[in-house]
């Protein structure tokens, strides 16, 4: 007899988007047998349905999965993404071969810096706010990224991206979308496959050789750079200048001549400093 606990809990239900994955595959150009793309029209969360099924990902396979929405989509630090209709929810699945456990945390500020490139070479004005959300050149969010790691016989990397394409969510006041700011129409099989392309190309290079050869780039998208900020350090709140990047994607605080490197948190700018 089955687990009388788990007899009535049911299945997840994923309705296949069948339009957006045949307009995906057709522009990643599938038959070369790089990427698996599943697009739905609802899941809980592409993190969710993206660590189920990373075990099915052939060898030299890269995962791709896009939803139309989410209905329990994550952020950072456990806190939950707010998507818009019309908007971008993606994660992508790399086998994890290569860097160091303790060097992935920085491929989210890479990332981040892919989405920025992507959308100022449509001409759109926006920037980097350490460590992973992309933000229009007046404070508000037009982005944001989420890795997890896949354990097991087939360990893998997830680089979750959320993008507001044509609106912002509603319940996030101090956010924007790519509509709104660059006047662009963009529909989501035309923007996840040139992310998840960027994103691929960005992975091969920092297997190699980390985060150094993103650090420049990312610097000059940086928001509050030279700045007088605060970062939560663990239980300490750092305040100072923000200078830089270190090696692994952590920010640098300047305080009274004492540079700080931060690994995590949430910054913020000191007003009037």
């Amino acid at each position: 007899m089955g687990d009388p606990l788990l007899a009535d809990k049911p299945e997840p239900i994923w309705v296949p988007h069948l339009e957006w994955e045949a307009a995906i595959k057709e522009r990643l150009g599938v038959s070369s047998g790089k990427w698996a793309v599943h697009c739905y029209k609802s899941v809980s969360s592409t993190m969710d349905v993206a660590q189920a099924l990373t075990p099915e990902v052939k060898v030299g396979e890269h995962l791709l999965v896009v939803a139309e929405r989410q209905s329990a989509g994550r952020g950072r630090r456990g806190r939950r993404w707010q998507d818009a209709a019309g908007g971008l929810c993606m994660t992508v699945a790399f086998s994890h071969r290569g860097p160091a456990l303790a060097a992935l945390p920085a491929f989210s500020l890479v990332a981040g810096l892919v989405i920025h490139e992507y959308f100022t070479g449509l001409g759109c004005r926006i920037g980097l706010k350490w460590p992973n959300d992309v933000w229009s050149a007046d404070g508000r969010k037009l982005a944001g990224v989420l890795l997890e790691m896949v354990r097991g016989k087939k360990p893998a990397l997830l680089v979750g991206l959320g993008v507001n394409l044509s609106a912002p969510p509603e319940s996030v006041p101090e956010s924007i979308s790519i509509s709104e700011l660059c006047g662009r129409s963009l529909s989501v099989p035309q923007v996840a496959p040139e992310l998840a392309d960027r994103l691929a190309q960005a992975w091969s290079l920092f297997r190699v050789e980390g985060f150094e050869p993103f650090r420049e780039g990312w610097m000059k998208a940086a928001l509050f750079l030279g700045q007088q900020v605060k970062v939560w350090d663990g239980p300490l709140l750092r305040t100072g200048r923000f200078v830089g990047l270190g090696p692994q994607g952590s920010i640098e605080i300047e305080d009274q001549g004492v540079v700080h490197e931060v690994l995590s948190g949430d910054v913020t700018l000191v007003k009037g400093a």
